[in-house]
């Protein structure tokens, strides 16, 4: 790919959106079948504050990122869509109460410095779930972007993700098959932090 110029601004090679890899930090058989992601956005929504003529907005403090989308291939045992499935039951059980689940798991616990211990532990739950190893509904994620030369540009390291949605497995008696069945899964996460080529 040529470097090419645009008005006076001299403008580097263009991303490739095809040179990335995506793994999870706990679960690292997952990352082979990622085949689309996003580098999610962000926004800080502003704050107005009072003028008797005109209200001044000035810049918020709280970030917005938007969602992780991924997509990936769905094996033929399932393994990879049976893995986020698990994920989401596991802290979203449908065998618990209300009052039971509300009591494992409340936004009133110690965050931050102890942000994932005092968390419930996936075994703790009543549905038998243990996808991610170590017992916590958390993990880490990786994002690396490499440049047209294949050499590592970007990191972006999300903090604190898990999923929220999964999509639906398409079956077709009419389909080829060797035909490609993939999904989409959608993560929150608490943040993600950027590193840079010679940052990271």
């Amino acid at each position: 790919m040529t470097e090419y110029v645009r008005g006076t601004r001299f403008i580097k090679k263009a991303l490739v959106k095809n040179k990335f890899s995506l793994s999870f930090n706990k679960t690292k058989e997952f990352s082979l079948n990622i085949q689309r992601a996003n580098i999610p956005g962000i926004a800080v929504p502003s704050v107005n504050t009072d003028n008797p003529f005109i209200n001044r907005p000035i810049y918020g403090t709280k970030p917005e990122y938007e969602d992780l989308i991924i997509e990936f291939i769905v094996d033929d045992v399932l393994n990879s869509w049976g893995m986020i499935h698990d994920w989401m039951r596991s802290f979203a059980p449908s065998e618990m109460t209300f009052e039971e689940l509300d009591e494992r798991i409340t936004v009133d616990r110690p965050r931050f410095d102890s942000y994932r211990k005092d968390l419930p532990d996936i075994e703790d739950l009543q549905y038998e779930g243990n996808v991610i190893p170590d017992g916590t509904l958390f993990d880490d994620a990786v994002l690396i972007v490499n440049n047209s030369g294949n050499i590592q540009e970007l990191q972006l390291t999300f903090k604190d993700i898990f999923p929220t949605a999964l999509s639906s497995i398409p079956l077709d008696v009419t389909a080829e098959s060797d035909d490609l069945v993939l999904c989409t899964a959608s993560f929150k996460y608490w943040y993600y932090t950027l590193g840079r080529k010679g940052e990271i």
